[in-house]
Parts: C-alpha cells; structure tokens; sequence
C-alpha cells in the first residue's frame, strides 16, 4: 500500500498505530542502497530471522531519480512475493516520482488534512479489481 498526503497529514502515524502490536519492521531508507540493505537483510537465512514480519513500513521512500524509483519499487515489489509481507510505504503527496510508484502498488491511501485540528480524510484508490475508491472521514485521536 503506499500512502500519500501532505505534511502533517498522518502519513507516519496512522500505518505506526494500525501496525502497533503486530509483527513488523519499519525501515527508514534514502536510496537504493539503502533499501536494498534492509530488505537483504530480512530476507537472509540468519538464525535472527526466524520468519518474514507481516509488514515492511518504510517511511519515507526517497530517491534522487526516476531510475532509482523504479528499481526501489521493483525491489519492494519482489520482496513483497517472495516474503508475503504486507509492505507500506509513504510519500510526499504531490511528488515527482509518484506518477512512477502508483503502478507499483495495489492500494493507494491519500491522507488529506481537515478543518479540525485532528480530522483527516483518506481517500482508498484500487490499482486492480473491484470498485476504485471509497472515503471516510477519521479522527487521529489528540
């Protein structure tokens, strides 16, 4: 799933609390190599990885070109079958490489910031079968 929305929206927080007291790894990378370190990492044979976690969060994806992009997102997506982890990743709404990374992922969270001090919009579009789009109006909680 790759979540989207503006500063402040909710993109860290909502995935951290949803995955609260699950089995999962948050990654914090910039760059392929990065990405590729981590994932390498979880997907090793060592006796400290016992199995694959039910989800992979990485906050934020950044990378400095359209090729770096598309490797990190082919990279993300060969993990995600190999392992049969949920992954999550967040972006910047609105930023140049989304375009890129949208045809990556099945599902695609938009946070949109309210009037309210903690509403929050989200907005749930399909990239494969079925219906393309729901809404709901959520609180974060204060």
């Amino acid at each position: 799933m790759l979540v989207t929305g503006g500063p402040g929206a909710g993109k860290s927080t909502l995935p951290e609390r949803w995955l609260k007291g699950t089995d999962h790894v948050t990654i914090h990378c910039s760059g392929l190599k990065a990405l590729e370190a981590s994932l390498s990492r979880l997907e090793s044979d060592s006796p400290l990885v016992r199995k694959a976690p039910f989800a992979v969060f990485i906050d934020p994806l950044e990378a400095s070109s359209e090729d770096e992009i598309e490797k990190m997102t082919d990279r993300i997506g060969s993990h995600a079958k190999k392992t049969g982890s949920c992954v999550i990743v967040t972006r910047q709404q609105g930023d140049r490489f989304n375009h890129i990374i949208e045809h990556a992922f099945d599902v695609i969270m938009i946070l949109e910031r309210g009037d309210g001090r903690n509403d929050v919009t989200i907005s749930f579009l399909k990239n494969r079968y079925g219906s393309r789009d729901a809404t709901a109006k959520v609180s974060l909680g204060g």
